[in-house]
């Protein structure tokens, strides 16, 4: 009864003597072969689970499970790996070799990564580093990922290059989902592009921005719409924004809208500004908010800002009182700017002193004007 809980227990959790061994596994496998239940299914891996066990407690019997899994099945890269890393924890160099040789005909990529791990632990970094480069030319995108950052964060510019573009190579043979393929790759092409502007070579940069821009990288297709957009060429600035509009940038789209209200194209720079507030953008509400103002349609104007303030953007409540201000409602208007003032929200000097120290005050009766000014000593002193 109790094995075969054992084994729903085990089967449940999709292990079946096969993948990583956990210590909680070793300690039931340990328990059933001092029962005399070896779980012959799959000798070797029970032999592993039982090495596990041991780790760190008796190392006699760790090596004595390692070698019994070995012998059992000399292709089970667990028992060669564990033997050789538990030969280099004793210092023991001539047997550990042998027993990385052995792993490496098994899986390098695999030898090479936990030798990375494994100096690692133990404060070698030189080691570590030669062996998750090791990793890195069987085909290893992690390690390769790695390589490329540690000579990157050692301002060696070129081999940080040559490992990213290593990893594009790596990823270029992977079977994994191609979508994550696509963002990885842009990201190492992101991350030369950088690397080569930083060198000073702007041909390059470009060569690897528009390779990333390729791959949907979007700080790249940023960065060429504004580099476009400095070297005076809009159309290929104008391209790349529209691009990244595609993929759901906001910022770009806010861009656009901003471009199309200095050219005085307002359907257009409310259609950008409608997208980015569709998408919850609080400066879209507010840009939005004031082409309904520039236009006087003051009710569209407060949906917008009310919007805003719910998003938690305390600059609406400035943006409220200019609104009412115009609609002639004063108590809203005091109202919206003591909200402001609480909010320590930027530009209230300046538009309060917009009111009270121009002919617009005369438009207020001296009661609301009172409080504006107080509101205004108060501010000053807060900014």
């Amino acid at each position: 009864m109790i094995n075969q809980i054992i084994h729903k227990y085990l089967a449940a959790r999709g292990i079946h003597w096969l993948g990583e061994p956990d210590e909680e596994t070793a300690k039931i496998v340990c328990r059933l072969y001092l029962h005399g239940d070896y779980l012959c299914e799959y000798p070797s891996n029970c032999y592993i689970y039982l090495a596990w066990y041991f780790l760190d407690k008796n190392c006699r019997m760790t090596r004595h499970y390692y070698k019994l899994a070995w012998s059992v099945n000399k292709n089970n890269i667990w028992a060669s790996y564990g033997l050789a890393e538990h030969y280099l924890s004793r210092n023991k160099i001539i047997k550990a070799c042998q027993w990385v040789e052995y792993a490496e005909n098994i899986d390098k990529i695999f030898t090479y990564c936990n030798l990375a791990i494994f100096f690692d632990r133990i404060g070698n970094p030189n080691a570590s580093i030669k062996f998750k480069k090791l990793a890195a030319k069987t085909g290893d995108i992690e390690s390769a990922n790695a390589v490329a950052k540690y000579y990157q964060d050692k301002h060696d510019k070129y081999q940080a290059i040559k490992y990213f573009l290593l990893l594009v190579k790596n990823l270029n043979k992977s079977s994994s989902n191609p979508e994550t393929i696509k963002i990885s790759k842009g990201n190492a092409y992101l991350k030369i592009a950088t690397i080569y502007t930083q060198l000073e070579m702007l041909g390059k940069s470009l060569t690897f921005y528009k390779k990333a821009a390729t791959c949907d990288c979007m700080n790249a297709i940023l960065f060429l719409a504004r580099y476009y957009a400095t070297t005076g060429n809009s159309n290929l600035s104008m391209k790349y924004y529209h691009l990244a509009v595609e993929k759901g940038s906001i910022r770009a789209m806010m861009i656009l809208g901003e471009v199309y209200v200095r050219v005085k194209n307002y359907n257009e720079a409310f259609r950008y500004g409608y997208m980015a507030a569709q998408k919850g953008d609080t400066y879209a509400m507010i840009f939005l908010a004031k082409l309904f103002h520039s236009k006087k349609n003051y009710t569209e104007a407060i949906i917008y800002l009310n919007m805003a303030v719910k998003k938690g953007c305390a600059y609406s409540f400035t943006c409220l009182g200019n609104i009412y201000f115009c609609l002639e409602e004063y108590d809203k208007m005091i109202s919206a700017y003591e909200e402001a003032y609480k909010y320590r929200c930027e530009y209230l000097v300046e538009n309060l002193k917009i009111i009270t120290e121009s002919r617009q005050s005369d438009r207020l009766c001296a009661s609301h004007l009172n409080a504006l000014v107080n509101l205004l000593e108060k501010a000053k002193k807060n900014s």
